[in-house]
Order: C-alpha cells, then sequence, then structure tokens
C-alpha cells in the first residue's frame, strides 16, 4: 500500500469515528494538503483541528464533509497560527449578542433563531423568568453536596430539589407534614409577589406557594424580588403555606467545569469562526505572559477643565505602559449644559480629546484601544431614554470626528461584553443598582425601608453580602475595575487646584489575570 493510499484511509477512519462522511474529492485535497508533513503526529494534530472545526460549524449538510467546508476548515486552522488585534480584543454590543435556551432533552443551548425586539409581548416575559430557572435548574444537577444516598454515594442540589405541583398534591403534602421537621424540603424558584398585602410567594414552573418568612434564617446574598432562590423548610398542611427555615441563593459555577458539560465554544458572539478563535491555545499563551491591563474610569466630564487636566495626567502616565484597552464609561458632560445643546457640545468636547491623544499620547494612540460606553446621564438621544437599557450608541454624527483621529477606538452600547483573549467581561454603567437591590430586600418590610436605608451604603457590606461574591472570577475582574477608578479619582479640593502634574502619581498598575 503506498503512502498516499495510508493516509486516504487515516483521514476516512478519523473522520469516520468521529461520525462524518467525508466526500472522495475533499479527501483527496486534504490527502494532497497533508503529504507534505513528515510525522505522523503532525498529521493527527491537524487533522484533530480539522475535525473540531467541522464538529463546531453549523452547516446544511449534516454530517457530510463537503470540499467548500473542508477548504474553510483548513484556513481557518492556518490562520490559528497568526493572531490579531480582533484575536485579543474584541467588544460585543448588546444588540449582537446571540440568545440561547437550554433543552433538558438533549441537555444542550440551543440558538434561538427569532429576533430580539425592544417592544416584548406577553409572552416574551415569561420565557425570561423560566429560561432562568431552566438554566439554575441544569446547573443544580452538577454541584455536589455531603454524602446522603444509598452506597455512600454523594447526591447533587438537583437530586433534592422538589417542585412545587408535587408538594401542594394533597398525598405529598399529608406526607411532609408531619416528618418536614426532621427531613426538611428543598425548593427552587423566583421570589414574586402575586397579590398585595407583602405576602411573597415561590414560584416555578409547575405552580407557586406562599411563604412563610418569620423565622427564615438568610444567608448572604440580597434576595429581592424576581430573584432565583433556594428555600428549605417545611410545608404547613394546614394553612397551606410553605415555612422557610433557610434561603440562600443558587451556588456559581465556574467556568472550567461548565466546559466540560458544554465544550469550547464561546457563546457570546455570532461569529461561529471567533468563538473557536477564543478556543486558540495561543491566546491563553499570549494572555499569561504579556500581563497587559484594562483600565476602567467613569464620569470623564469633558466641560470640566480640571476634570479634563487631570485626564490628560492620567492619559500621559499610561502612554509609556500601553494598557490594552481604556474602557471610558460615562456621563461625559455634566447637567449643567442644556439639552438643546447636548449633542453640540459633546462632539466638541470629543474632538478635543481626540486632537489631545493624537497629539500628545502617540503611544496610546497606536497601542491602545478606547471603548466609550454612555452613561446613564448622557441626553444625546433625548431625556426619555436615561433609565432605559441598553443604552444606545453615541451616533457616528458625533464621532466622526474623533474616530479618525483614534483609529482605535470603538463606541458601544450600554451594558456590553469585552472579550479580552479567553475573557469574557461585562461591563455596565448604572448609579446605584447595588443600593437599589439592597434595599428592596425581601427582609425589610416596606415601613422600615427608610430606617434601613443606609443597609449598602458602604462598599465592604455591599461586596459581603453580593451574589457576584460567589464567582470569583467574575467578580475579581470587577474589584479590579473598580480599585483602578478609585486610584485614579481625584480630589474635588480647592487647593488641588493648583496641583502640579508631577505631583500626580499614576494608579498602580492591576493585572487582569485568570
Amino acid at each position: 500500500m503506498t503512502e498516499t493510499a495510508r493516509l486516504r484511509r487515516l483521514i476516512v477512519s478519523t473522520f469516520s469515528l468521529n461520525g462524518l462522511t467525508i466526500q472522495e474529492k475533499s479527501c483527496a485535497h486534504l490527502a494532497q494538503q497533508l503529504g507534505p508533513l513528515e510525522t505522523t503526529e503532525e498529521r493527527d494534530q491537524w487533522l484533530e483541528k480539522i475535525v473540531d472545526y467541522v464538529r463546531s460549524s453549523n452547516t446544511n449538510e449534516g454530517n457530510i464533509v463537503t470540499y467548500e467546508l473542508l477548504v474553510k476548515a483548513l484556513k481557518f486552522c492556518c490562520d490559528l497560527q497568526v493572531l490579531n488585534d480582533e484575536d485579543i480584543l474584541r467588544v460585543i454590543p448588546a444588540y449582537k449578542l446571540p440568545r440561547y435556551r437550554y433543552c433538558a432533552l438533549t441537555k444542550k443551548f440551543l440558538r434561538i433563531s427569532s429576533e430580539t425586539s425592544m417592544f416584548g409581548n406577553a409572552q416574551s416575559k415569561i420565557s425570561q423568568y423560566v429560561d432562568r430557572y431552566t438554566v439554575i435548574r441544569q446547573r443544580m444537577s452538577r454541584i455536589k453536596t455531603v454524602t446522603d444516598g444509598t452506597l455512600n454515594q454523594p447526591l447533587t442540589i438537583g437530586d433534592k430539589i422538589r417542585d412545587v405541583d408535587y408538594l401542594l398534591s394533597s398525598g405529598a403534602g399529608l406526607k411532609f407534614n408531619g416528618s418536614s421537621k426532621k427531613n426538611p424540603i428543598l425548593l427552587l424558584g423566583i421570589l414574586v409577589q402575586l397579590k398585595e398585602g407583602g405576602r411573597h410567594y415561590l414560584e416555578d414552573p409547575t405552580g407557586a406557594i406562599p411563604l412563610d418568612l418569620s423565622k427564615t434564617d438568610f444567608k448572604k446574598g440580597f434576595f429581592s424580588e424576581n430573584c432565583c432562590v433556594l428555600a428549605e423548610g417545611y410545608f404547613c398542611h394546614d394553612r397551606e403555606v410553605f415555612s422557610v427555615t433557610d434561603m440562600a441563593l443558587p451556588p456559581s459555577e465556574r467556568t472550567e467545569i461548565s466546559k466540560i458539560y458544554f465544550g469550547e465554544s464561546n457563546i457570546y458572539s455570532d461569529d461561529n469562526d471567533h468563538n473557536l478563535h477564543s478556543c486558540n491555545p495561543k491566546l491563553l499563551e499570549y494572555e499569561q505572559h504579556k500581563q497587559r491591563m484594562i483600565v476602567f474610569v467613569c464620569d470623564v466630564f469633558l466641560d470640566d477643565p480640571k476634570v479634563v487636566k487631570k485626564f490628560h495626567t492620567l492619559l500621559n502616565a499610561y502612554n509609556e505602559v500601553g494598557p490594552v484597552a481604556i474602557v471610558m464609561m460615562g456621563d461625559y458632560l455634566s447637567c449643567r449644559v442644556p439639552s438643546h445643546r447636548y449633542a453640540q457640545e459633546l462632539k466638541a468636547h470629543l474632538n478635543e480629546l481626540g486632537h489631545y491623544i493624537h497629539d500628545m499620547t502617540p503611544v496610546l494612540c497606536k497601542q491602545t484601544t478606547f471603548v466609550l460606553l454612555s452613561g446613564p446621564g448622557d441626553r444625546y438621544c433625548g431625556a426619555a431614554g436615561a433609565s432605559i437599557l441598553p443604552r444606545p450608541t453615541i451616533p457616528a454624527c458625533l464621532t466622526e470626528e474623533f474616530h479618525r483621529l483614534v483609529p482605535r477606538s470603538v463606541f458601544t452600547t450600554n451594558p456590553c461584553r469585552l472579550q479580552y483573549c479567553t475573557q469574557q467581561i461585562h461591563i455596565i454603567r448604572a448609579d446605584g443598582l447595588m443600593n437599589k437591590t439592597a434595599n428592596y430586600d425581601v427582609r425589610l418590610k416596606s415601613m422600615d425601608r427608610k430606617k434601613y436605608s443606609s443597609v449598602a451604603e458602604t462598599d465592604d457590606n455591599t461586596v459581603n453580602n453580593s451574589s457576584f461574591a460567589r464567582n470569583k472570577y467574575t467578580f475579581s475582574v470587577y474589584m479590579t475595575a473598580q480599585h483602578q477608578i478609585e486610584e485614579s479619582q481625584l480630589p474635588d479640593d480647592e487647593e488641588d487646584t493648583n496641583m502640579d502634574s508631577d505631583d500626580i502619581v499614576a494608579p498602580k498598575e492591576k493585572h487582569i489575570g485568570r
């Protein structure tokens, strides 16, 4: 048997073992491309990359590998050897984020093909809560608890969760009514108020049950309405009320564990090729060796001379370091600007900032990406849209000159997602978001909200009770951003207006790592 015949046989068998059928023309072309490789290890590595691409591609050919698909796979695998700027840093606006729904039958996330709309119907709101419950429920089926099963096998949280309709049935209600204090029941659902009067219910896709929170031991976290919680307690059959003894937020799951079940593909982008690029080992190597940083700043009032002077000093300090990105979150103008002049003033001040970056900080202009998000007080799209999320991008007519002066600038929505190498960073600019969540906690009665209005007045209390603290990776990025902002904030005292630029020290470098 000739070498070419052996190679063709290897190609056919490799694709067959992965449930794929390669066409004759495709097999001949692939054998011609892999022929110059000398060792078997190199051929196996290339075949593995090509098979991974074919399996991840969404085609209408089923399991047949056509010639066009093979050519596309070869080109993609060749492009993996070189990294470009788009692979290292990518900004994904809110309206380009794909939507997925978890399927309990296939145990996979399926793409939702329907288009999104700012004016959703009643069914879209119902689907929002059902999808949230389904995603959390499937995660509970993988998180282990203490050994409590037969043959000392560890159970998962999902094994202990009961549905509301099962609890409300007559037989189950009588069963749990007598022995529930020794064997408490665990429910997973959404905290809601179905009727006026302050009574809270726990609702899941099967039904709703009223709650008794008078003797509940709340764990760390904020328990506001419409959040998903784990409630443990016993069922009072006479009153048909679920008396909650312990309530906690569902535990999170690390990305490394989720990838074991759902693969390495990135679900944050429409582009399938870019999703596969994000799994490139070269990106992880670049991320670990370069140790570049991302700077977050907000409330840069471009119409305030003192703020602009301090911000120029900050840019000059970073000019030698060259961070991978500087994320600017609004507001960009102070409230002193009238609404009818807001667009003109914003355009003029953005042009001035663009000239300064282009002329005075050439390293930042060439190596750093400037990401600009609108803030809650920006009124370029009218005051009516100030409280609506997502906030649209700044119109192109106002940013054309800035983009010409600073080519590496991106204007995006608020919120948005930032992908740096293999990391996903969620960015949102909203005032008092955590404070509002804390003040509307179900533990505080409506008459006591004024008394407990300072429940989240300190950042330490917010961090200790926030559910974000359960996901160390996401929260570490958030805290890094907050720390950089706090260190870059400059005092507003009148005595500092004459401060020399040499007296200002650049913020301490905070590297974003895994």
